[in-house]
């Protein structure tokens, strides 16, 4: 399984869209050599989880200290859950990442809380029910090091 999210060229700020695909299995895949050394590749996969349209919680970048994400304003809650994906390219130490809702911009709760990060990979959270209005990535270190990592989040 493997966890994809598609971000637009220009989704790379707090907040921006792209499409999550959630958890997915790469259904076929195709290789091929061309001139020069340069390879051609694609893919095809099949989702179980698909999350729709998605706001970037964080952009990808480094973190060395517990904190949390500026909030996003999706202007309303909503009833039917949410899928979120975690994309990590780099850690040390180890790492608690969430995605975390609130009614009113100041009382948080966690939503998704990821499994402890402490090497790159990818995870994909959801949950059923209601999502606040706001939304935000949280990160704890837990042990000492740094963690680049990406988080975003789907309603459904």
């Amino acid at each position: 399984t493997n966890v994809l999210s598609l971000l637009f060229d220009d989704a790379d700020a707090l907040g921006e869209y792209g499409v999550i695909l959630g958890a997915s299995e790469l259904r076929d895949y195709n290789a091929e050599i061309v001139v020069e050394d340069l390879m051609k590749k694609s893919g095809v996969f099949q989702s179980s989880d698909f999350g729709g349209r998605a706001r970037l919680l964080h952009a990808l970048g480094a973190e060395t200290a517990t904190g949390t994400s500026a909030t996003v304003d999706d202007a309303t809650s909503s009833a039917a859950g949410a899928i979120a994906n975690l994309h990590v390219t780099a850690a040390t130490g180890a790492w608690t990442l969430k995605v975390q809702d609130s009614p009113n911009d100041s009382a948080w709760s966690d939503l998704i809380t990821f499994t402890s990060v402490t090497a790159a990979g990818g995870q994909t959270g959801s949950v059923a029910g209601t999502v606040d209005r706001y939304v935000r990535a949280s990160f704890t270190e837990t042990s000492s090091g740094s963690c680049t990592f990406a988080i975003s989040l789907a309603r459904k």
